[in-house]
């Protein structure tokens, strides 16, 4: 186990190397030049995809939180300081043919402080054997949150879902089925005990509603603006969530869903909830599924709502 969970480290290190104000107001939807944090994001994100060849470790140093949660796309959870231990080993080991690029942005600012950034990263790998160079390309779908302290902008939040064509290894993989909160010190200054109460609970309700198949519990759940993305690493909007209720409905009539193990991190009107979601459904004969969940929630006029969601899928143990 040891050495599998040094092994998602691993790769979601090469992948990484890829005070709060009232928020009434709703996204900024302008385009990078037009609105200055988009820009400022993006570009961030285009500079750290840049440099993971490099595996300088001055790169995530930067561009992460301490107190960031990382959730890799096997959904295995890791902080900063668990990546800057991986980082610092391979630095100087990399290997030249990998190639790496993003592409597909779509960003929401909130003021000057809040950013949400969805996007593909694309790795092309390519492996030595004794048949010759066998390349590979792993696409995952990943979304950043950053907040701006100190006139910096720093990724609290960041999560991985491959895209289902990736050729991806996973066996062998032992599944994370129990997570501690990755940087604990780094994060007592965002623990806040009444909105991790509220935002806990308000995912438990929601979970626990999804059957119903009612569309006020998804709307009342889900900001106008959120930006979903599934475990099949697919973004959609809240349009499309509504528009697939009786979808899901049709193809699992029998689920049902719960969620544990939660992290969250608070910070005035936004909270981060990081969680394992479990899914009960009798069919194919497999009871239970688990997911990585990460949510950004904002709070707005009184209410909290999700802002950004994402679900990694757990593979069942090899």
């Amino acid at each position: 186990m040891k050495y599998m969970r040094r092994r998602g480290l691993r790769m979601f290190a090469v992948a990484s190397l890829l005070p709060m104000m009232a928020l009434a107001q709703a996204p900024n939807r302008a385009s990078g030049d037009e609105d200055p944090a988009a820009a400022q994001v993006t570009e961030l994100v285009r500079d750290l995809v840049a440099n993971i060849p490099k595996h300088d470790p001055k790169v995530p140093r930067e561009f992460l939180a301490d107190e960031a949660i990382i959730t890799g796309f096997l959904g295995e959870v890791s902080g900063k300081a668990d990546l800057m231990r991986t980082v610092e080993g391979i630095h100087g080991h990399g290997n030249p043919e990998n190639s790496y690029e993003v592409n597909d942005f779509t960003v929401h600012t909130y003021g000057d402080e809040i950013a949400i950034v969805n996007c593909l990263v694309v790795f092309h790998t390519v492996a030595h054997s004794i048949k010759g160079n066998i390349p590979d390309r792993q696409d995952d779908r990943t979304t950043f949150t950053f907040l701006k302290r100190e006139g910096k902008w720093r990724a609290v939040a960041v999560q991985y879902t491959d895209v289902p064509h990736s050729q991806s290894t996973i066996q062998n993989f032992v599944p994370q089925m129990k997570v501690v909160d990755p940087a604990p010190e780094a994060a007592a200054d965002h623990q806040d005990p009444v909105t991790a109460d509220q935002v806990t609970q308000l995912v438990r309700e929601f979970l626990a509603n999804v059957p119903r198949n009612d569309p006020e519990v998804f709307k009342q759940f889900f900001a106008d603006d959120v930006i979903y993305t599934r475990a099949t690493g697919l973004t959609v909007t809240k349009a499309d969530i509504l528009k697939n209720i009786n979808v899901r409905a049709t193809s699992t009539p029998e689920a049902t869903f719960a969620a544990d193990n939660f992290i969250v991190r608070s910070y005035g009107d936004m909270a981060i909830v990081n969680f394992r979601l479990i899914g009960h459904n009798v069919e194919n004969g497999k009871p239970t599924t688990y997911f990585r969940n990460t949510g950004t929630f904002l709070k707005r006029n009184g209410k909290w709502q999700a802002v950004a969601w994402q679900a990694t899928k757990v593979p069942e143990k090899q």
